[in-house]
């Protein structure tokens, strides 16, 4: 029992037996644990039996384990009045386990078999997106797509537009909406465009993707040639994981942000009859649009000022809107050509300058560098020091004394100086009250360098938009709606962020030896052990993961001493013929405890703020 807590982490027992034992030894089990499980016979002594069981399968039915599970796994859209859920009943706890795992492709398999596979629509994909996907491989030389080789013109094999664009459509709006009793609701398509013809090859497989967008109530057809394939995923965000779909509430704007693999050749609007009133909920209502075009690009909203270092060529544009929602301490990067000779003595001791890294903090080679702390000189000569650092800028500005990290007192010393040189560069009042870190310390998130950066505020062309309090409403045709205010512009740039560390590794179907997927045990915040293992994982090793100090030094070394690391324990397992690693529970509790507690340290939170605002994507300061 004791291996079964530690390792397999239960959250529901059930005990399938004519003769119930185990649950009131399970449940004295869990006496003096911080978290109960929930457990359930199926008979008891002495009581009714059919009570027994139905009020176990009640208890089964409603467990927000069960639940929290199905959500979690499945692509689905509820329906309000749970009028409509995308699958059957919802597995059980017990199908959970280690022994009774369900796999993805074993999801799609029983879903397929539910559903007939419609010949054009193909199989619905199991993404995490607020839209729905279908892909369709097709290949006109199986006999079940014979018919569409008599769609030629010339030389040209035609997808038919009307029937294999709407067809599908169709099919893929009566699964979705199919009512419980089997009702087919009618729907209405509106404002057809076909973009563009898709001509099919005997030579070449393509991918043909439906797409209902329930969001914008719009429908598109993509494709794109398999030999081009690499994910099913319509859109991408790399590390961030933010799906941007519910921005846009014009599908005139949504299909321009489509990946250039992808080949758009229909979309429409999609009028859904009884289904649009009970979605109200959860869609936006969909504005009247006129199409809109621009040759002469003016102006542009950039969102996020980590990407502000990038408008230099911008002086031509009439107007630049830079929203910020998170503002930050910015450094001088002081970039300038490289010394020939200081080139030359870098490559001629790459060994010995690596040998130097790791003996520093961070790996960094930093040569304005004091060994004692700023609170033991005067004002004036601490100022004379960050004056030089600021000068030099970069890793420079990061470590002039020893204790900027570790003192609030010290920190503040700094985080001074830096407010300094942002009223003294920034003319406008508001807009220097509105780039000055008021709430947190200098270092508490990790410091952005870049060229020109509060200067650039001082143009006639720039405007700040502050949105810390405001969000951004609606993506329109004509621009950007925050508030009562749209700002008009041509071009858009969204960076969404970095969701750091954990992004990658929770786009990845993970499931651990007691069948937990990585996303449900990183619900609350990251666990690992060292930034390298994850208890419940075995054999799965984590470079620069969450926990490590990697961010906050310099990556390539840290990454090598990492790659090095696992390099040496696999030929250790192998020598000693071990099949199996992986840390206990306890060991990954004691590290994350350690991270937290140098996180939580005074000089690391202030009054009003905490460093990060959700735990998640912690590292090791």
């Amino acid at each position: 029992m004791t291996s079964i807590q530690r390792h397999d982490a239960p959250t529901v027992f059930l005990e399938l037996s004519p003769h119930p034992v185990l649950a009131t030894s399970i449940r004295e089990c869990y006496e003096s644990a911080n978290s109960q499980p929930l457990i359930l016979p199926t008979l008891k002594r002495k009581e009714n039996e059919q009570i027994t069981l139905l009020t176990s399968l009640a208890q089964l039915t409603t467990s927000p384990y069960v639940w929290e599970q199905y959500f979690h796994t499945r692509d689905i859209i509820p329906i309000v009045d749970n009028e409509q859920l995308f699958d059957d009943f919802p597995l059980y706890a017990f199908d959970l386990s280690s022994c009774w795992y369900e796999s993805k492709n074993s999801v799609m398999t029983r879903l397929a078999n539910r559903i007939p596979i419609h010949p054009l629509l193909g199989v619905r994909q199991l993404t995490g997106q607020t839209s729905a996907t279908w892909k369709s491989l097709i290949n006109i030389n199986l006999p079940q797509y014979a018919y569409l080789i008599d769609h030629k013109i010339e030389d040209t094999i035609l997808f038919p537009a009307a029937a294999a664009y709407l067809e599908p459509v169709t099919a893929a709006y009566h699964q979705l909406f199919l009512s419980s009793d089997n009702k087919q609701s009618s729907i209405a398509l509106k404002q057809i465009k076909f973009v563009k013809a898709l001509g099919l090859s005997e030579h070449e497989l393509t991918e043909v993707f439906t797409q209902i967008v329930v969001t914008v109530r719009g429908w598109f057809v993509y494709s794109r040639p398999w030999t081009s394939a690499s994910s099913d995923c319509m859109r991408s965000s790399g590390m961030v994981r933010i799906d941007v779909l519910d921005s846009f509430t014009d599908p005139e704007t949504l299909y321009q942000y489509s990946l250039r693999e992808f080949t758009l050749h229909a979309h429409s609007h999609i009028e859904m009859d009884s289904v649009q009133q009970k979605l109200t909920t959860l869609l936006f209502t969909c504005p009247t649009y006129n199409t809109w075009s621009t040759t002469i690009p003016t102006s542009i909203y950039r969102v996020s000022v980590f990407y502000l270092r990038t408008l230099a060529s911008t002086h031509t544009l009439k107007m630049v809107y830079v929203s910020q929602r998170t503002l930050n301490y910015c450094i001088p990067s002081n970039n300038g050509s490289l010394d020939p000779k200081e080139k030359e003595r870098w490559k001629a001791n790459y060994a010995h300058v690596r040998h130097d890294m790791m003996q520093t903090t961070g790996a960094l080679l930093v040569d304005d560098t004091r060994n004692y702390p700023a609170l033991s000189v005067t004002p004036k000569e601490s100022d004379e020091v960050y004056e030089s650092a600021w000068k030099k800028g970069g890793n420079a500005f990061t470590l002039p004394f020893t204790d900027l990290h570790i003192n609030k007192e010290a920190n503040e010393t700094v985080s001074n100086f830096i407010k300094s040189k942002i009223r003294a560069t920034v003319n406008d009042p508001t807009t220097t009250r509105l780039l000055l870190p008021y709430n947190y310390l200098f270092g508490i998130r990790r410091p952005c360098s870049g060229t020109d950066y509060y200067e650039t505020f001082n143009r006639d062309n720039i405007t700040l938009v502050d949105l810390r309090y405001r969000s951004i409403d609606e993506i329109q045709t004509i621009g950007v709606r925050v508030g009562n205010k749209t700002y008009k512009v041509d071009d858009i740039v969204l960076a969404l962020g970095f969701d750091v560390c954990t992004g990658a590794l929770l786009s990845i179907d993970i499931y651990g030896r007691s069948g937990k997927t990585l996303r449900g045990k990183w619900k609350k915040g990251w666990r690992t052990y060292l930034g390298l293992m994850i208890a419940d994982c075995p054999n799965l090793f984590t470079i620069s993961g969450p926990g490590a100090p990697s961010d906050l030094a310099n990556m390539a070394p840290y990454i090598g001493q990492h790659v090095k690391w696992i390099t040496k324990c696999l030929e250790y397992l192998r020598t000693h013929d071990i099949n199996i690693i992986e840390p206990s529970l306890e060991e990954e509790n004691t590290w994350v405890k350690h991270v937290n507690d140098v996180v939580e340290h005074p000089s690391q939170s202030t009054t009003g703020q905490i460093f990060l605002e959700n735990h998640e994507s912690l590292y090791l300061m």
